[in-house]
């Protein structure tokens, strides 16, 4: 979520894109905040750069800043100053937290290397000393009470990890720390914004309407059934919307702060616009299979590795001297390895509710061409072309209930038709 002075900050940049002249439903269709944010943020900081106000016959509101009025925000950005610092050092302590985990791959990989060669010159001084054992005799290596041939039993476990998806077909370049760091968590939520681009893309589809629409057609963009009106009934708290309902007993909903205000004013171009609003995929990295496959490697050498060595502790008397930073190795490079197993499983999991939300998002879409859904639209358009006309929409039952949430909005529809047929 956006901080306050982000916020704030994209508002100013939202209207120096807009030429300095906006209204507040401008500003929510660029930004997707709430109107009620956005006419709070537009009036403060219109009041502290003294900006000019217009009030339309019909009652738009226009606001008229000067050029170069975000310079005052410069001046003035002692604590955004403040606040862009202590974002830099976090970034700086971040980055440097993501590096250590390859730092110290790198590390216990060396000085399982050196534990393992001591190892291995402890052995040979044996095999040289009058006592050594003979290997004649069967089948393994034996030292005591040293199996040598364990040895390739620790390195028979092998992992291949097919699963993740690649972002883009171009290989991501990174460095191996990166590319450690991203092994091991991932790279972040892939719709950390997706919330900010719904409910812009909502304002633009509700201007694209004229503020005049059906569930049917938002419900490709809320992900709106029929069973949950949750995110129906957001829409209008939102965008201060109020359902309406047609002559054949048909609910649609109207947006008045989106309605045009010209006679004559055409609808905006959709050519922008998605047809749905889906989400991403997790993916297991951005980094190419490459640039894992080699971070993999070194992870399995040293969880075999100090596996090796911590099994073999109380035959070598040279490894007697390192038992707790063999057992740390250890711990490590089980870390190593756990952690994005574990991640495999949640990301198979999350991708699969994600693709559920899609395909209900992508049947939405279809389903605008079903017969059934004919009617509807065509009484939304009816409306929309009334709104285009500067006519006034009013509902067909002023004086009765025609939203709530109470029912389900299938439920509603079908009292509403029957009563129709009731009366006829």
């Amino acid at each position: 979520m956006a901080s306050p002075i982000e916020t704030k900050q994209k508002v100013i940049k939202c209207i120096e894109e807009l030429g300095n002249v906006v209204t507040v439903p401008a500003v929510v269709q660029h930004t997707g905040l709430s109107l009620s944010h956005a006419n709070q943020l537009v009036n403060q900081i219109g009041g502290d750069v003294g900006a000019n106000l217009t009030v339309s016959a019909d009652g738009q509101i226009t606001y008229k800043f000067e050029p170069g009025f975000s310079g005052y925000y410069a001046l003035k950005g002692v604590t955004s100053a403040l606040y862009a610092m202590a974002w830099a050092s976090f970034e700086a302590a971040f980055f440097l937290v993501r590096m250590s985990f390859g730092f110290m791959l790198i590390f216990s990989f060396l000085v399982i290397v050196m534990l393992l060669i001591a190892a291995v010159v402890a052995l040979l001084a044996a095999m040289q000393a009058d006592d050594a054992p003979d290997f004649s005799g069967g089948s393994s290596l034996d030292i005591g009470n040293l199996d040598l041939s364990s040895i390739g039993d620790a390195f028979s476990w092998s992992y291949t990890p097919t699963h993740q998806a690649r972002l883009k077909k171009k290989e991501n370049k990174g460095h191996f720390f990166l590319e450690c760091f991203s092994f091991l968590f991932g790279d972040g939520d892939p719709n950390y914004n997706f919330t900010e681009e719904k409910w812009r893309t909502i304002a633009q589809v509700l201007a694209h309407k004229s503020g005049v629409v059906s569930a049917l057609e938002l419900a490709p963009y809320t992900g709106f059934s029929e069973d949950n009106e949750k995110e129906l009934f957001a829409v209008l708290s939102r965008f201060d919307g109020r359902p309406e309902v047609t002559e054949s007993g048909n609910i649609v909903y109207i947006f008045e702060q989106f309605k045009p205000r010209g006679i004559g004013q055409t609808q905006q171009d959709d050519a922008l616009l998605p047809e749905a609003m889906l989400e991403k995929n997790w993916s297991f990295s951005v980094y190419s299979d490459f640039s894992l496959i080699r971070v993999f490697l070194f992870a399995s050498f040293n969880l075999c590795g100090s596996w090796w060595l911590w099994r073999h502790i109380a035959t070598i008397n040279v490894l007697h001297h390192f038992v707790l930073i063999i057992d740390i190795l250890l711990a490590y490079s089980a870390f190593f390895i756990i952690i994005p197993l574990l991640r495999i499983a949640f990301i198979i999991f999350a991708n699969s509710a994600i693709d559920a939300r899609n395909d209900d998002k992508l049947c939405s879409v279809e389903a605008l061409e079903e017969p059934a859904s004919q009617q509807i639209l065509q009484e939304v358009q009816a409306m929309r072309r009334l709104a285009l006309a500067g006519v006034p929409i009013a509902s067909q039952r002023d004086s009765e209930i025609v939203y709530t949430t109470e029912k389900t909005l299938d439920e509603q529809e079908t009292d509403e038709k029957w009563l129709g047929t009731a009366e006829q």
